[in-house]
């Protein structure tokens, strides 16, 4: 993504709540994640965040941010395809989500028999199992996720492709 990496690491320690689990996240050290975010707040020159023994609370102006940024990614994403679509190099590639609880390996076994045949890409989101509620709990950043679909909830709101069942 166009964005950068100061930025990104900045949302992950504003939605976590803590350096070493936006870390986790970015595969980063938490050293590395509070260098980012300090060389952010040092050009800002202003606060980003409370810190405590309990990880990090954003201020207001973080908060603010926040907002900002987020709203900076999507359109980031937005130009990106632009300019791929305008160069001829459109791919259409398909977000699909992963976390602990929704491995997305059985559709990576699948796409490495399949996907190079196939005229779209695959890309691997990771997400947090916590932020799947409401109506667009993923904000347009998955397109799609692997794992336990069958309740009738799930088959209301989402258009559901059974891969397979496995034994539990």
């Amino acid at each position: 993504m166009l964005l950068d990496q100061r930025l990104k690491t900045f949302l992950e320690v504003s939605e976590h709540g803590s350096f070493s689990a936006a870390g986790k996240v970015l595969y980063l050290s938490a050293v590395s994640v509070m260098r980012h975010v300090e060389s952010l707040e040092s050009e800002l020159g202003v606060k980003l965040f409370e810190r405590s023994n309990r990880g990090a609370a954003s201020t207001e102006a973080g908060l603010a941010l926040a907002e900002d940024v987020r709203q900076m990614a999507r359109l980031a994403e937005t130009a990106a395809a632009h300019v791929r679509e305008v160069a001829g190099a459109v791919s259409p590639t398909i977000r699909v989500g992963t976390s602990p609880l929704r491995p997305c390996k059985p559709l990576v076994d699948i796409w490495t028999r399949v996907g190079a045949d196939l005229p779209f890409d695959v890309r691997i989101v990771p997400f947090e199992d916590g932020r799947l509620s409401g109506p667009d709990p993923l904000d347009g950043q998955v397109d799609c996720f692997v794992g336990p679909c069958d309740a009738p909830s799930w088959r209301e709101t989402c258009d559901i492709l059974a891969l397979g069942r496995y034994r539990c």
